[in-house]
Formats: C-alpha cells, sequence, structure tokens
C-alpha cells in the first residue's frame, strides 16, 4: 500500500504576548503534528554526483533534538491551529510539521519554519476591525405563557439584520410575553506575518436599554447555523456559560467595549468562523418581566458604520 501523502496550502503565525499561534491548511484531511526545536538548525554538504563529475553541493540540513506538538483540532481536518507555548524574551525557535491520514504516518513533511520572540513589541501598534457577518439575526418566540414562549421547539419569527437592530432580552407587551435571542458571526480573515498581539475587544453598539442595569451574555455557539433557522431557538436555550459579559448599567445608547479575553480570544485565529449568541441574563434565568428586560443593539450593515466588531491592536 502506497502510505498517503498530503500538502501545505497555506501557512501563518502569529503572537499574542509570549504565545505564538501556528494557523495553516493542507490539501487533504490529516492530523498534524508541529515538531519544533530550540537547537540552530545545521546544514552539511553532501556529495552528489552531476554527470559524473562528484560535487560537494547537496544540503542536508539536521533538525534535532524536537518536541512533538499536536493540533488543536480532534480528528483528520484541512484546517490545523497549533498554541505554541513556552516562549521567552529573544528565544529562537525552529519548526516542521509531520501528518497522519486515518491513522497512519504520512512520509510528508514541510520546510523549515521559524520565528524570535520580540514581546513586548516597541513598534507603532496598529488596529484593524473583523466585522460581524450579515448573516445575524434575532429569533424570537411569543405566547401568553411565559413559559411555554420560553422553551419553544422552535422560533415564531427570524429576524436578519437587514432590519437594522437585534432586539435581545424579554418582555411583556399587550398580555403576551416576546424572547429575543441573537446570533452573531465573525469570518476572521488574515493577518499580517507575525504580527504581536497586543488586545482584542468586542465592540457593540446599543441603542436603547430597557430596565438597566442587567448583564448581556456572549455565548459561545458552534452547532448554531448560519444562517440560523428556527429550530436553532430551542438551541440558543441550551446556551447559558457566558463567553463574555457586557454589564448594561445605563439606558443611554453608546458604544460598549468588552475585552476579549480566555477562550472567546483563543477561538481568534485567521481563517475560522467564529459563531456566537447573544442573551439577557434575566432571560436565562427564565424570570418573567415585570417590567420588560430587553435591549436594541445594531447589527452588522453593509457600510459596517453600526455592526459589531472584534478590533485586533497588533505590532509587527
Amino acid at each position: 500500500m502506497v502510505p498517503p501523502r498530503w500538502m501545505l496550502k497555506a501557512y501563518l503565525h502569529y503572537w499574542d504576548h509570549h504565545i505564538l499561534t501556528v494557523a495553516c491548511t493542507t490539501d487533504r484531511p490529516c492530523h498534524m503534528y508541529l515538531l519544533w526545536t530550540d537547537t540552530p538548525i545545521r546544514m552539511h554538504i553532501r556529495a552528489e554526483d552531476d554527470r559524473g563529475l562528484k560535487k560537494m553541493a547537496a544540503p542536508k540540513y539536521c533538525f534535532v533534538k524536537f518536541t512533538e506538538l499536536e493540533q488543536n483540532q480532534p480528528g483528520d481536518t484541512t484546517y490545523h491551529t497549533f498554541t505554541f507555548e513556552g516562549w521567552s524574551f529573544c528565544m529562537t525557535r525552529w519548526w516542521i510539521f509531520r501528518a497522519t491520514i486515518d491513522g497512519l504516518d504520512s512520509p510528508s513533511n514541510t520546510g523549515i519554519h521559524s520565528d524570535h520572540c520580540t514581546y513586548p513589541g516597541t513598534g507603532p501598534e496598529y488596529t484593524f476591525n473583523i466585522y460581524a457577518s450579515p448573516s445575524d439575526a434575532t429569533l424570537s418566540a411569543r405566547h401568553a405563557s411565559y413559559a411555554w414562549a420560553h422553551n419553544k421547539a422552535e422560533a415564531d419569527y427570524v429576524d436578519y439584520s437587514g432590519l437594522s437592530v437585534y432586539d435581545c432580552g424579554h418582555k411583556l407587551s399587550a398580555g403576551i410575553y416576546w424572547i429575543h435571542r441573537n446570533t452573531v458571526y465573525f469570518d476572521i480573515p488574515n493577518w499580517p506575518q507575525g504580527a504581536n498581539i497586543i488586545a482584542m475587544d468586542l465592540k457593540l453598539l446599543v441603542q436603547y436599554v430597557y430596565s438597566a442595569p442587567w448583564d448581556l451574555y456572549i455565548l459561545n455557539a458552534p452547532e448554531v447555523s448560519e444562517p440560523p433557522t428556527f429550530a436553532d431557538y430551542a438551541y440558543l436555550k441550551t446556551l447559558t456559560e457566558p463567553l463574555l459579559i457586557c454589564p448594561l448599567t445605563e439606558s443611554a445608547g453608546g458604544w460598549r467595549t468588552i475585552p476579549l479575553t480566555g477562550s472567546a480570544r483563543g477561538q481568534i485565529v485567521p481563517g475560522s468562523t467564529v459563531k456566537w449568541a447573544m442573551r439577557a441574563k434575566p432571560e436565562i434565568d427564565a424570570t418573567p418581566p415585570r417590567p420588560s428586560t430587553h435591549a436594541y443593539i445594531y447589527t452588522a450593515d453593509p457600510g459596517h458604520t453600526y455592526a459589531p466588531r472584534i478590533v485586533v491592536t497588533y505590532t509587527v
């Protein structure tokens, strides 16, 4: 049996303080391992025949004392990320890749990559914005019984971002309870090779908050459809542990800035799609609103004037 092979199609790495994230894609699903060393790579010249003439011209690179780092994703994938920790200032490391396909070792490998840790950076700071996808939406259900509306298997309405604002939370209007849950998506682009990430912030533009103060929960929603379907309403109900918390302490509108930390920050990887949900904490607690507890938050818009965004600050 011929051993299966793979090929590296795209590659990128970037810094987040002393942690290096490596991201790459391959031409076929495989499970990758990053093999790294802090021993400088040495090259030796070997003899080769050129039409009967022996020349000292064939380079051989010695890659020794390596440590193996497994990709973050389970199973065989075409998109691979590695969280490369343990760096200190002025450290240099070199690395290559190997992979298995369906559990079988592949003979394919790659060229040698390297970087030098210069955190904290001393260069100028730059920022760029990652805007929410127009797939975002509000999923709403209503009923005279709060419990019935809260526990419905499907939404009664799915309003996409063309309506300009999310309605997030719950309210009582003319004897009818309304429950509003939201989805928001970010397609993470590539950024400069070797960029040193200083900060990441989620920014939401709030139009108005009813019954402040209360907390808006941003939740991880990896299984939600894009765009969402009516059935996703019940799935969003199962999400209760926040990735991020946005305190809505006053009724007035304006930008709210939430620093990305922990696992939320770890999801912001070039080439990936982030799927999040938004729910009001009082709605998660399933406490019937008296009075209404909800907020209007601007959604994705064509000109990105009001859209939710992730602001990345970095040095190079």
